[in-house]
This record gives C-alpha cells, structure tokens and sequence, in this order.
C-alpha cells in the first residue's frame, strides 16, 4: 500500500465545511456553533467557574453564550464533583431555599414558536414544588413560560401565559431517583409532551402560544418573589434547551446521550427506544460522548459528532428505525503503540464502542471523519491511516480499511455500514507509507536474497480478518426447555429463541457467516406466520422447529468452541478450514430453509388458483349473488 490519497477535489471542500459545522451537540443534535437550534447546553462536566466549592458561573456550550451566573455568595449552588446517584458525574446542588442561577436575556432566548427542554435532575425534597427553570419577572409570576415539579404530587408542571395563565400537569410522577425529564411545547400544533427516561408520561393541546419578553431565564426557582418562591431542592447536572421540537430520532438521539452518560434506564417501547449499548459493564461502560445519527418516520439525524470521531449519513438512513450511535471511555486521546497488528505503528488512544441497529436491511454507505486535532499527540508526517476493529474491549485489532487525508489533517474513511459490525470497538490507527529508500532497500535486498527465499518484510496495511473469539456459548442448552414443550411451544417462543442466538453470537462470528445465519433465521421467521401448531408432529413444520432450536444452534456452538486460530487457519478436512466447512453446512442448511419457505410459497399461489376456478365455475353459469 501507498501513501494515502491527499483529497483536493471540490467534494471534500465541502465535506471540510460540514465537518467544520458537524453535529456537536448533545447526542449529536444541534451544533455548538451559537448558529442552530440548540440555544442552551449547560452540563456540570464543562465550564463551571467556582468559588471554593460555590459556583459563581455555568458556561453555555450551545456557542450563544447564555451563560448562567449568581453574583451573590448566599444564593450559589454547590459543586458536587462526583455524584454516585448520578453514575459519578458531577453536578450542581441547590439547597431548596435561596440558591439559583440568572441568565440574562437575549435574542435566543426569546421563544414564541417551540420549545424543548431536557434536565437530569435527583430531588431531594419532593414535598415541596421544586422549580426546574423559569423565564419570569421577578415577583410577577404569570410572565412566559416555566417548568417544575408539584410538590406532593410529584408531577411535572408546564405553565406559560400569554393573555391569561394557563398550566398542565404530567400524568406521570417523578421519584426520589436520578431522572431524565423531557418536555417539549409547540406553539404552531398547540401540543405539549411531558417524558420520564424516554418515556411519555403525559401529552396535552392547549389554545395559546407561547409569548416573547425580555425578562431573565431562572434556573432552580419557579415564582421567585424576593426569599419566596418554589425553590429547588436537589441536585442539577445537565440542562438543554432546543428551539423548536425535535424529530423523533433526534430527540432519541438525545435521551440515549444522557441516559448513557449517566446510568439512566431506557425501556424501548413506542414512545422510547434504547439503541445503545456500549454503557453497559459488560461491554466495559462507554458512555462518554454518545452520539448518533439516526431516522424515524417523522424526520432524521444525518450528522454527530464524538470527541474527534464524525459520523456523517450518504445512504444508510432509509427506513424508521436506522441508528448509528458511537461512544467512548476516555478523557484523554495521544498515540499508543499497544494491541497493533502488523505494520500498524501507532493507534489513538481513544476508541469507540458502535451500535448499529436497522429498521430494514442493514445497507447504505456513511463516512467517518477523524480529526487529527483532537488527538494530543502529533502524527508522524505524512502518515497513512487505516480503521482499526477489535471484536471485544481488550485484544489485538485488525484493519479494515485505508483512510484518505486531507490537507487539513482530517481522516476519512467512506464505507458501507455493511463493513462495520454492532458491538465492536473501533479507533484510528497509523502505518508507515512505503518510502523510497524502502524500495531502495527491497530492490537491493531482492539482489542479494536467493532465489525463492521468503520476503520478510510486511505489507503495510495486511487484510483484515474477523474471527470468532474462543468462548463458550451455550446455544443447545438454553433451547432444551422449549424442545420439551412439545405442543405447548408457541411462534413467539421460537422467535424469541432466535432473537437471542443472534444476538448472543453477532459480536462472536466474522460477517459472511453472520450474513449466511441471518438469511437462514429471515428464513424461519417468515414461515411462522403459515404454521398454526409449531408443536405439530407435521414433517415440515417439525423441520422448521428443529432448525431454529437444533440444527443451527448446534452448528454454530460447535464452530465457538473452536480456538480461533485454529478454526481459521488449521485444515481440518479435505484441505478445508473449520471456517471454510462452517459455510458450506450454513449453506446447506439455508438452502433446506429457502425451499421451505418457496413451499409455503407454492401451497399460496395453489390455493389462489383452485379458488378462481371455483369462482370461474360459480359464476360462468349466470349464478347470481343472490342464488
């Protein structure tokens, strides 16, 4: 391999000035630029000015500068560096009595049309009304628009007035647990929706919209009145403010961001959706900068940003339900020299875990953008770059593919999403371009070598290959309860059999067998729907039962308890590789499941047939309707 291609086309002028307004906002919606919709991003973790433990000012990250400030010693929330409530992270904490902070007002600020709200809050004190945030005159409490918490009721509050006060009420309550909290208000629909961790919790219509002013947005205190009001009483750790509502997949985007960051519960049902899983401890808690792109019927996400990673769309966003999202783990990015495979010199530090799931076929192309600035430590000059991937969090990586550089240092890789896997762990590596005085030194070499002696030196980038790890999966096992079921089994029960197989085995097994797999559980999952009794003693349908819960679970647990070397590289039979034999019995066994369904197929399109015969005979003789 060469050096890398240095891009100078009118296209990547372009892709420059997208990467320089990428989606840098929470979860990658909105850009921190002071240019977009994002109006407000204030997040214990950034930019908290303290006086002793007293924070005197909470700088704005949306690039608008509405920074939150308190002047006055007595009202100042406390820092609190690590909150265990909070998966550790910081926050602000407001004692319920006189602590709060202003934001001055400015244009951005003034909302008429729509609004978006995202807290993650833990309260204290839910006896009493807490006040979330407020943009009101002081000692006139009917001015524009607040949220807060009832006390005793714990519900969410949304009030806003225009030529008269009106409130609404979540029919959701809010517990002494860290939550997400997410409302959003459009003037133009006159709706409203209230959410608990990605959750509806209560919807409303009302007949007014919101009103501009100039007066001071509050936070931590709702009908301020000199000492009165309803104060906070707990702890604040992030704050976002969207001008407008979102789409459905930014506002997921969004929700997976924070609840990721810190520890929050996402259950996927029609109103939320859980599609990343990198923070979990078993995939080893990468949950910092999650961001995504994503799409849903209503809209899409197509750029995000991830601590030096851009994920940009071309393709891949076709159907409700595609999501890319990204996150990493580490506070610091310079060039390691670890877990390399051959000719790779250097790697970032930094890398990611990807989540990828689809609402079609998992096809498209995206590109990822690496900014070089973002790594502490300076590339060697003229450097070429390749993906690198590794199957689980610890290992040795290998490449995927070459990257392009442009002049401004950024590394581009345009794929199809079809190249990367869900679950993997991904970073930048670096590789030293073949120079002239290395092909000085391989001709000179070849002069003295012996005729047929074996070259040493490696090529730069060699090919990539993806392996299944040795570890022990029980897929027999755990399918033996449903086998004994006999007529008692049901579809759902075979079809959640499947779900997990794949999911146990989609980071464990190299992409054409993932491939070979899928197309076999397509497969069955599209005959249940014919089959009254999947606990028939039917040849077929036993056939179809035996392969979901048997044959193709046995198959692919034999091939894992392989070592991996072994399984790739070691002729088992007939010169063939356990890899190799792998393939050719998921073949088989898809082939088996293809006529299966062409059966169904044909039964279909015979019994079409044999009823328009009978309504040809019927209805030739001059029957009528009414005979």
């Amino acid at each position: 391999m060469g050096q890398s291609l240095r891009l100078w086309t009118p296209w990547f002028f372009i892709m420059s000035k997208q990467l320089s307004e990428r989606g840098t906002g929470p979860g990658g919606v909105g850009r921190t630029n002071g240019k977009s919709n994002l109006i407000l991003w204030l997040k214990a973790d950034a930019d908290v000015s303290l006086k002793g433990d007293k924070v005197s000012q909470w700088n704005d990250q949306s690039g608008y500068g509405n920074y939150a400030v308190q002047l006055t010693a007595t009202a100042q929330p406390t820092y609190i560096a690590r909150n265990p409530a909070l998966n550790n992270q910081p926050c602000l904490h407001f004692n319920g009595r006189t602590e709060f902070l202003r934001v001055n007002h400015r244009d951005s600020l003034n909302l008429s049309e729509a609004l978006t709200a995202f807290v993650v809050i833990k309260c204290t004190d839910l006896q009493q009304n807490n006040g979330l945030f407020s943009k009101s005159k002081s000692c006139e409490p009917y001015s524009n628009y607040a949220l807060s918490i009832e006390g005793g009721k714990r519900r969410l509050l949304f009030e806003h007035a225009q030529q008269k006060w009106t409130q609404f009420a979540s029919f959701g309550t809010i517990g002494n647990k860290a939550v997400l909290i997410t409302f959003s208000f459009d003037s133009h629909t006159r709706h409203g929706h209230f959410g608990l961790n990605g959750q509806l919790m209560g919807d409303f219509t009302d007949s007014q919209k919101l009103t501009p002013n100039d007066h001071i947005l509050e936070i931590g205190v709702h009908n301020r009145c000199a000492l009165s009001g309803d104060w906070l009483n707990g702890d604040l750790a992030e704050l976002v403010l969207f001008r407008g509502t979102l789409n459905s997949a930014q506002r997921v985007l969004v929700e997976n961001y924070l609840c990721a960051k810190y520890g929050l519960p996402i259950a996927s049902t029609p109103s939320g959706k859980d599609v990343y899983f990198g923070d979990t401890a078993e995939q080893g808690g990468y949950a910092v900068a999650v961001a995504g792109i994503g799409k849903e019927n209503d809209g899409l996400q197509p750029e995000a940003y991830s601590g030096g990673l851009t994920v940009l769309d071309r393709t891949f966003l076709q159907h409700s339900g595609d999501y890319l999202l990204v996150g990493h783990k580490s506070s610091r990015n310079n060039l390691l020299d670890e877990d390399l495979p051959t000719a790779v010199t250097h790697r970032w530090e930094r890398v990611w875990y990807f989540s990828i799931s689809s609402g079609g076929n998992q096809e498209g192309k995206i590109t990822l953008i690496f900014d070089n600035t973002a790594c502490a430590t300076p590339p060697p000059a003229e450097s070429d770059y390749v993906l690198l991937e590794r199957l689980t969090e610890h290992g040795e990586f290998t490449v995927v593919t070459q990257g392009e550089v442009s002049s401004e240092g950024h590394v581009t890789f345009n794929l199809e999403v079809s190249d990367l896997i869900s679950g993997r762990y991904y970073t930048l590596g670096l590789v030293r371009p073949v120079s002239i005085m290395d092909k000085f030194t391989d001709l000179v070499r070849d002069w003295w070598q012996p005729k047929g002696s074996p070259v040493k030196r490696q090529p730069v980038a060699p090919p990539r290959v993806t392996t299944a790890e040795q570890k022990v999966i029980k897929l027999v096992e755990r399918n033996l309860p449903l086998l004994d079921k006999g007529n008692a089994l049901t579809a759902d029960e075979v079809r959640g059999a499947l779900v997990t197989m794949f999911n146990l085995i989609q980071a464990e097994l190299p992409r054409d067998i993932l491939a070979k797999v899928e197309s076999i559980q397509q497969s069955i999952l599209h005959t249940l729907p014919y089959i009254a009794d999947v606990g028939s003693s039917n040849q077929t349908v036993y056939m179809v039962r035996q392969m979901a819960l048997s044959y193709l679970p046995e198959t692919l647990e034999n091939y894992l308890k392989l070592p991996r070397d072994f399984a790739l590289h070691e002729p088992i039979k007939d010169g063939k590789t356990a890899r190799q034999l792998l393939l050719e019995q998921l073949d088989l066994l898809d082939h088996e499941m293809a006529e299966v369904v062409r059966e169904f197929h044909r039964n279909d399109a015979e019994k079409l047939l044999i009823h328009g015969r009978f309504l040809e005979q019927k209805f030739t003789r001059g029957d009528s309707l009414l005979d």
